[in-house]
């Protein structure tokens, strides 16, 4: 850029201006700047000039303001990646979920297991900060709300507002229909504000040591009934005992979050193979208890779970 324009000084005047009021280092112009580079320090600049205007408005905000402006930047997020998935395909969300997997694996492949066993104690130490926070907050409001002269701010009530409403309507589909949110995995209705997670037929499968039927009638040596097998089987998923009432899109199943959690990689233990097959084995019982075709053999294979 050989020459600078009226509206180029008057650009670099307001940043300078704003750098100087929010105390960030002016990053000066170089000579013979292309179009590019200043727009890059512009950038630059802007954004430096921000991170330090919401620090200072966070520092002067109550730790109920503050919080109420962490919850609506959070549904905002929210919002905002919900319309972004809903505009992608398929095949697009899958990519992008694929190479999600692919660099958090990639980044825990160059961890130490110290450094791994230390993230895991750091977030679940964040979790239960998390749940304290929430406890301690719906007790206050609980306790409180009516028997103050300040009720709570607007942001507090509609974050409260967009939260019963998210739990309301999780059960509509695409379509327009409502579809109640069964585990795949222990075949149990994900009800009131447990986290619904997805899971696709890929980690289903690194699993099949776990939930397939053959791991089941090796470990308890019973064979189980072929129309039971048959009524707890998903197209696509051979083998596999896993809830025909979960809700499916593509290659990915709803599931609760204990299940999801025990499927992951490097977790420890086979628990989860052994407690979700007893789930959807006890639960087919009661469903075909009153059939003779199913006393004989599906009463020895649940009572052998149980003992």
């Amino acid at each position: 850029m050989d020459e600078e324009s009226l509206a180029d000084v008057r650009r670099d005047n307001t940043i300078k201006t704003r750098c100087v009021r929010f105390g960030v280092d002016y990053i000066e112009r170089r000579h013979g700047e292309t179009s590019a580079e200043q727009q890059q320090r512009h950038n630059t600049l802007q954004k430096a000039i921000e991170r330090e205007r919401k620090r200072r408005a966070r520092a002067q905000q109550s730790p109920e303001e503050r919080r109420s402006t962490q919850d609506a930047d959070t549904d905002a997020n929210t919002a905002a990646r919900k319309r972004t998935r809903a505009q992608q395909s398929l095949d697009e969300r899958r990519s992008t979920q694929d190479a999600d997997t692919a660099a958090r694996k990639r980044t825990r492949a160059q961890q130490s297991q110290e450094e791994r066993d230390d993230g895991r104690r750091q977030d679940r130490e964040a979790r239960r900060r998390k749940r304290s926070v929430d406890d301690s907050r719906d007790g206050v409001f609980n306790d409180n709300c009516f028997h103050t002269l300040n009720p709570p701010d607007e942001n507090f009530k509609k974050s409260l507002v967009m939260k019963a409403i998210k739990q309301a309507i999780r059960t509509k589909r695409p379509n327009g229909t409502h579809q109640a949110t069964v585990c795949v995995v222990c075949d149990r209705v994900v009800i009131g504000e447990e986290k619904v997670c997805n899971t696709s037929t890929e980690r289903l499968e690194e699993n099949r040591h776990r939930i397939s039927v053959v791991a089941y009638e090796e470990f308890y040596r019973k064979p189980l009934h072929p129309l039971l097998v048959e009524q707890y089987s998903v197209e696509g998923t051979d083998g596999l005992l896993l809830s025909p009432r979960a809700y499916r899109e593509g290659d990915n199943f709803e599931c609760c979050q204990s299940c999801n959690s025990g499927m992951q990689p490097f977790s420890f233990g086979d628990v989860i193979g052994v407690a979700a097959t007893d789930e959807i084995v006890a639960q087919m019982y009661n469903e075909h208890f009153e059939q003779e075709a199913f006393k004989s053999d599906v009463a020895k294979a649940v009572i052998n779970t149980l003992q």
